[in-house]
């Protein structure tokens, strides 16, 4: 499983904010600025603890925000985040989260990496404010629930995953997209937001950017239950979540839902983690009969016991 924690580069150029102090503007930890052609308006607000952009009641519009001090060629970028309905029109609930990569906010020029109500994880080419390039896929699940965000640009290689905040990182990126026409070389990285219906809200949690990949803790493939084996226990919380889109603990492919993909990665890696390596692997059948057997024995051993004692 992915851990909540990011190990930060070690080397090298690199900002984090959580926004836990409650502002983007005092340099604590960053200073992030917006909107320098009076295109973009509306709230760009960290008082509640997260990065919250949303605009007047009876508006839409963009968002872009980003930290000047730093300015990266390639980038690694991750975010969470979710899109909030309107309060008042719940089903108002169209937009899209975004991060920012080479961005250059004089020309408004740059990378754009989205996801939104409907799914669509998607990547912009923009020059001059125009998007030259839009190339998306869609996801079985969408921004209107809790995700992290990833995105990479290297050399004129963009590479785009979300998934679940409670799911496991896709093992390779769902889009992957070479730049072959744009001059966009370096430039700053942030987030951005566009509110495509009234009274919708987009929140960021956490944002980081870096010049090396991210190094994650992510336990043992096929590991359901969380104690570092893959074993028949965790085969029974794949059974019991099987078409789940909500508790992911068995989402081991990283799609969003808990299907056959899932038991599959369990099967390639049972009898790997605190035990040592992969052994035999059982049909899931087999699997269920082995947990089963173990807790008759326990508790056949457990009655002995008892016996004895009489």
């Amino acid at each position: 499983m992915l851990a909540a924690a990011l190990q930060a580069s070690a080397f090298g150029a690199s900002w984090f904010d959580d926004f836990n102090d409650g502002s983007v503007t005092d340099g604590t930890p960053l200073t992030w600025s917006q909107d320098p052609h009076g295109l973009f308006s509306g709230s760009y607000d960290a008082s509640s603890g997260d990065y919250r952009l949303s605009m007047p009641t009876g508006a839409t519009g963009q968002h872009v925000t980003w930290v000047d001090s730093v300015s990266f060629t390639d980038v690694y970028m991750r975010t969470q985040g979710i899109i909030l309905p309107n309060e008042l029109i719940p089903e108002q609930n169209a937009g899209n989260l975004a991060m920012l990569a080479r961005l250059d906010p004089v020309t408004v020029s740059g990378y754009i990496f989205y996801f939104d109500q409907s799914g669509d994880l998607g990547v912009q080419v923009v020059v001059g404010g125009v998007a030259n390039v839009d190339e998306n896929v869609t996801l079985e699940f969408t921004a209107l629930t809790e995700v992290v965000m990833e995105f990479s640009v290297v050399g004129n290689v963009l590479s785009a995953s979300a998934w679940p905040v409670d799911g496991q990182k896709p093992a390779t990126p769902q889009l992957v997209y070479t730049d072959e026409t744009s001059a966009l070389a370096s430039g700053k990285s942030g987030v951005g937001y566009d509110d495509d219906e009234q009274g919708t809200t987009a929140v960021y949690r956490w944002v980081a950017a870096q010049d090396t990949p991210f190094i994650d803790d992510v336990g043992v493939d096929g590991d359901y239950d969380g104690d570092e084996d893959v074993d028949g226990a965790d085969f029974l919380v794949w059974q019991s979540n099987l078409g789940s889109t909500t508790n992911l603990d068995a989402d081991g492919s990283g799609n969003g839902v808990v299907d056959a993909a899932d038991l599959g990665v369990w099967q390639t890696n049972f009898g790997a983690g605190a035990g040592g390596g992969i052994s035999a692997v059982p049909e899931p059948a087999a699997a269920t009969l082995a947990v089963l057997a173990g807790l008759a024995l326990a508790c056949r051993r457990k009655g002995t016991a008892i016996a004895a004692r009489r």
